[in-house]
């Protein structure tokens, strides 16, 4: 907008103005007014991303994440989620995630989940949706995460599959944003 609002100046001064000197002072007030616009904005700038690196709570320790800047409350929700995939394991459960933000948590604990990590319509190869359900239906001792209802689904979202799951599998648990479903018998 500046450097359009700059370009008027200089437009106008060519076409309106025919005093030499009248002309050559406008050209030189309107650069340097230009140029200390420019810098107040740098200047702006650079302090705001100070105070935003001089921020502590928003920096993570999580594996692969260190010194990431992340905001406090995903911070928070991948210690909680993360605690809690810790603690279903050491019981022999295995907890999915199905939500294209599974990475987000998957990735500090080391793990991969095929299928799972990346729950994006077109990932899910030849037998798309109805692959991934028959594989959760295979799945022992598994806890799906699925986003709570309050919440808005990514748009690739499969919705089919978290469909499957809300309706044959019970609710037994809550974790940050998800509610935790798994097979009763």
């Amino acid at each position: 907008m500046l450097i359009s609002f700059i370009y008027f100046v200089y437009v106008f001064i060519n076409k309106y103005i025919k005093d030499k000197k009248t002309k050559q002072a406008i050209e030189i007030y309107t650069q340097i007014f230009g140029k200390l616009i420019i810098a107040l904005l740098l200047g702006i700038s650079i302090f705001l991303m100070i105070e935003y690196f001089k921020s502590e709570e928003k920096i993570t320790n999580h594996k692969h994440f260190k010194n990431i800047i992340i905001e406090s409350n995903l911070n928070s929700q991948i210690d909680e989620v993360d605690n809690f995939i810790k603690q279903k394991e050491e019981v022999g459960k295995t907890v999915y995630i199905l939500d294209c933000s599974a990475a987000i948590y998957m990735i500090p604990l080391d793990r991969y989940n095929k299928n799972y990590d990346m729950f994006n319509l077109g990932n899910f190869g030849g037998n798309g949706n109805k692959g991934i359900i028959e594989d959760i239906k295979q799945k022992q001792d598994a806890i799906f995460l699925i986003l709570q209802e309050k919440y808005i689904n990514n748009w690739q979202h499969p919705i089919e599959i978290t469909n499957y799951v809300k309706e044959n599998y019970k609710k037994v648990d809550q974790v940050a944003i998800f509610d935790a479903y798994e097979k009763t018998e």
